[in-house]
């Protein structure tokens, strides 16, 4: 299938990469784009103190339960350090349902559930920290590693700090460090999520100004026109090739 093929893509750099060693072919990449609402998100309304850690997904027990424990518990170990507050909040499914039981607690951890699609974006702007978790479990990481979730692009546009907590070999990961982009903790360790939120509440601006440089690299490389342009440019010149 793969000899008949006349142009392979791939969706990410690691992707890429595997498929090399795998298969002997070379690929092109192509990331899902960002669409132009999430680079215009609404102004933040909520204006208190709060570090405001929000993760906008399906919490699944079976896939990245370990990585949102980890930052509940850095969440929950910063209250109790910190004279600042932080809280996380998950909107999402649940699977399998209650699971969010296990790590909710009032106030402080918080589970809202499902959201209508429309008011994704209103959602997101409340954030302080935008948080993409993966796995740690070494028997879940091959299955879906080499893929890269619409939301990195997505939260990456909003200018909003993204946190990225999962091992190194993700696909999201590695781009995320290979760019330069977000904050990237590929070790799993609930110290190292507490001293990022220590870092946060000192100096939240620096975050910030990073997150805007990080909005401006997602509208060259990872918006939906970007990607949209240069796979236009690639099918022009294999049909070009093959003229």
């Amino acid at each position: 299938l793969l000899k008949r093929t006349c142009s392979l893509m791939t969706i990410s750099q690691t992707m890429r990469t595997v498929y090399k060693e795998r298969y002997g072919f070379e690929s092109e990449v192509f990331h899902n784009g960002a669409e132009r609402p999430f680079f215009n998100v609404p102004p933040k309304e909520l204006k208190d103190d709060t570090i405001r850690l929000r993760f906008i997904g399906n919490l699944l027990q079976l896939q990245h339960f370990n990585a949102i424990e980890d930052i509940a518990k850095a969440v929950l170990e910063f209250n109790k350090q910190s004279s600042g507050k932080a809280v996380l909040e998950i909107f999402g499914n649940e699977i399998p349902s209650g699971c969010s039981n296990e790590i909710t607690k009032e106030g402080e951890i918080i589970f809202h559930g499902p959201i209508p699609l429309e008011e994704r974006l209103g959602t997101i702007a409340q954030a302080d920290i935008l948080v993409i978790p993966f796995t740690f479990d070494s028997t879940v990481f091959d299955s879906y590693r080499l893929s890269i979730p619409t939301k990195l692009p997505e939260n990456l546009a909003t200018g909003i700090p993204v946190l990225l907590y999962g091992p190194q070999g993700m696909a999201a990961t590695d781009l995320c460090m290979s760019e330069g982009l977000g904050t990237v903790i590929t070790e799993r360790s609930v110290a190292r999520v507490l001293d990022f939120l220590k870092s946060f509440h000192k100096d939240p601006n620096s975050y910030r100004e990073k997150a805007k440089e990080c909005q401006k690299y997602t509208g060259n490389y990872l918006s939906a026109e970007a990607v949209s342009a240069r796979f236009q440019e690639h099918l022009l010149g294999l049909w070009k090739n093959a003229a």
